[in-house]
Formats: structure tokens, sequence, C-alpha cells
């Protein structure tokens, strides 16, 4: 090949290199550079089974997926794309609300099929009896999922006549405006029900 030519593909690389300048290579141990940040987790309460008193803390940030995968012994179990754990971390209203209080705390608190340690980010939910590793999520995300549980949990079903008798001799018109803005929240049908019976008893009067 001529030596003129040679010299004229040199010059057009070199031009080319000074027009796009190859990007810096990351220094060995820049974290930055070899760790992805951690995911959005969005979590969410979901009642395991409408009008009960069992409740699974579910991944929203997923499309879900539930089906039956083999396992290693030989056998099938039901996979879901939902699960924060690699098992349901699940249980009644009391247990939810207590996770609550302690991820707001940013403590720990453990029960049979629900724990959470809420101590450092991020934040880990797992079930004690079924899990083999912990969820986690981001402290913005827990906390985001201790408000829910809360705001849907929180209020406590009247169950007894005296609480009636209290609850109604109280002012009635901000009794049932409270109940409206709390009704939205409420997820159990029953306990919707009830309260709704209430604030109307209220407005009347009766």
């Amino acid at each position: 090949m001529p030596r003129a030519v040679v010299l004229a593909a040199l010059r057009a690389l070199l031009r080319s290199m000074d027009e796009h300048p190859a990007a810096p290579c990351a220094a060995p141990g820049d974290a930055a550079s070899i760790d992805s940040p951690m995911p959005d987790v969005v979590l969410v309460l979901a009642q395991t089974i409408p009008d009960s008193d069992w409740y699974c803390i579910e991944r929203a940030d997923l499309p879900r997926v539930e089906e039956w995968r083999p396992t290693s012994d030989g056998g099938e179990e039901l996979y879901c794309s939902a699960r924060i754990s690699d098992a349901d971390v699940e249980g009644p209203r009391v247990e939810m609300l207590a996770l609550a209080k302690a991820i707001q705390a940013r403590g720990r608190v453990e029960f049979k099929r629900c724990a959470v340690d809420a101590t450092a980010d991020p934040v880990r939910f797992w079930s004690p009896r079924n899990s083999e590793r912990p969820g986690e999520a981001s402290l913005e995300a827990a906390d985001r999922l201790a408000a829910e549980i809360v705001a849907s949990l929180a209020l406590p079903p009247v169950t007894s006549a005296e609480e009636l008798r209290k609850l109604l001799l109280s002012d009635r018109g901000a009794f049932a405006a409270e109940v409206d803005r709390l009704l939205p929240l409420v997820r159990d049908r029953a306990t919707k029900a009830f309260w709704e019976t209430l604030r109307d008893m209220a407005t009347k009067g009766t």
C-alpha cells in the first residue's frame, strides 16, 4: 500500500479521535460506577382474603406473575412476583400495625409470618416461618408503606354498645365529617358498612 495512503488514513483516524474522545474509564473500586442504584421498590398492603383480618405486604412495582415452579427437591412451589421476600410476609391487622410502628420508630419486630427490621437502610422484610432470604426496600418506600398501613387499619371497629353510646354522645357533626374523611381508607367491607351506618345514625341524630 502506498505510504501516502497510509499517512492519510492515520490522519483521518487521529481527527476522528479528537472529535469523539473516548469516555474515561471508571477507577477500580468506584462504587458509583460498579453498583447499580437500588431499584425503586413500591410496597402496598393487600388483603389476602376479602372481608378477612389477614393482610400481606406486596410489591406493586413489578408485573404480577403467579406460576408453579419446580424446586430443587423435585417438588413444586407457587411463585409470585409480588412477594417482597421469597415467601409471603403476612399477618393480621394487629401485626401489620406493629410492623408500621416499628418502621416509623426505626426499630425491629417479628411475628410468626411477618417481620421487619428498620434499624438500617435498606429496610428488611421477611417471614420468620417461611422465608429463606429477606426482601429489601428503601426507608422511603417503607415509610410510605407504614403510612398506608396506619391509614387503612388504624380505624378500630366498634364492637360494643358502650362504645357506640360514647361515640353518638360526642359532637355528631364532627364525628360524621371525620368518618367521611376516613372511609376511603377502610378496605374491609364489613367494617366500612358498619361505620357508614354509624355515620348515618349520627347525622340523623338517632
